[in-house]
């Protein structure tokens, strides 16, 4: 039996949050630490928070007599390839053009859904998507920054990102047949851990600093922002999405997604004293109006045989919520 979609949509609302807050605690911590450093301790911190749920019986994993392909896609994308192509991309443009592009998953996500899943969405959805996306563009283009010039290579990584996020939701959903929510988080963030952890392992001994990997963790502020992107955002924040995609359509999933600006762009106002102009209101009504019509027109759009099995697959495995 499929969740109530209102349970969902809450669900993704507090992901929004979460998601949204990240950005002022990551920015926070790139001001002490590297990129790299980051996300290997993040996603360190995140793989131990896992082991430390299963050994209290919290949550169980299951992957035996179970084919991970779809796991390791789902890693791939996300968080390795979409958090390291941002990353290169955000490095390489200004951050309006960086904006703007990003903006851009929930069109993304929608062809991904039409091409790989085979699920389709109502013309109003469409619309609707299209005044999100504007909204998006809006706000970043009446945000003032110190970006500098975008190089071609910056455009096409964050191209690469995009891309990489809305195939990330298209084989979570597919995963989603044969795995829970938390298992599919789990995998991620193991294969993250191991791949990062790797990358910064031969950075450091390039600049034979390995004796100073785990400075950063005895910093209670570091240590704390860390914490919060590995066990609030990484898995708390991960398996609500994971879940959502499970239930929902991914173009639904996405379009809720765009509540992260708009969390973000008031976290911005209240912590960090940034303006809030008549443009960021405007932007952020539209991204609103544009997530409701989304969800609120998709119906049964998209509902094949094979997402009926998977619901019931779903039901069978799932540890969350």
């Amino acid at each position: 039996m499929q969740a109530e979609k209102w349970v969902v949509y809450v669900l993704l609302v507090v992901k929004a949050f979460i998601y949204g807050l990240s950005v002022l605690w990551l920015g926070k911590l790139l001001q002490n630490i590297g990129v790299l450093d980051v996300l290997a301790l993040r996603f360190l911190l995140s793989a131990l928070g896992i082991l430390v749920l299963v050994r209290l019986g919290i949550i169980k994993l299951r992957f035996q007599r179970k084919s991970i392909k779809m796991l390791l896609l789902v890693s791939i994308f996300e968080p390795i390839g979409y958090f390291l192509f941002e990353t290169l991309g955000i490095q390489r443009t200004s951050t309006v053009m960086a904006g703007i592009i990003l903006a851009l998953m929930p069109l993304a996500a929608l062809i991904t859904e039409s091409l790989i899943l085979r699920e389709r969405t109502t013309l109003l959805q469409k619309l609707f998507l299209g005044l999100g996306i504007l909204g998006a563009v809006i706000i970043v283009l009446f945000t003032s920054t110190q970006g500098g010039s975008s190089e071609w290579m910056g455009i096409v990584f964050l191209l690469l990102a995009v891309v990489s996020g809305s195939l990330f939701l298209a084989f979570s959903r597919k995963a989603s047949a044969s795995f829970s929510s938390m298992e599919i988080t789990a995998f991620m963030s193991f294969a993250s851990a191991i791949v990062f952890n790797l990358i910064n392992l031969f950075k450091h001994a390039l600049e034979g600093s390995l004796d100073r990997y785990f400075v950063p963790l005895g910093d209670f502020g570091i240590l704390s922002g860390l914490l919060f992107l590995a066990w609030i955002c990484s898995l708390a924040a991960t398996a609500i999405n994971n879940y959502a995609c499970s239930q929902i359509q991914i173009s639904s999933v996405s379009a809720l997604g765009g509540l992260t600006m708009v969390v973000t762009v008031i976290a911005g106002v209240i912590f960090n004293q940034n303006s809030f102009t008549l443009t960021h209101l405007i932007g952020t009504l539209l991204i609103l109006a544009g997530s409701v019509g989304v969800n609120y027109f998709g119906g049964k759009a998209g509902r094949t045989q094979a997402n009926e099995m998977q619901r019931g697959m779903e039901q069978k495995s799932e540890t969350f919520p």
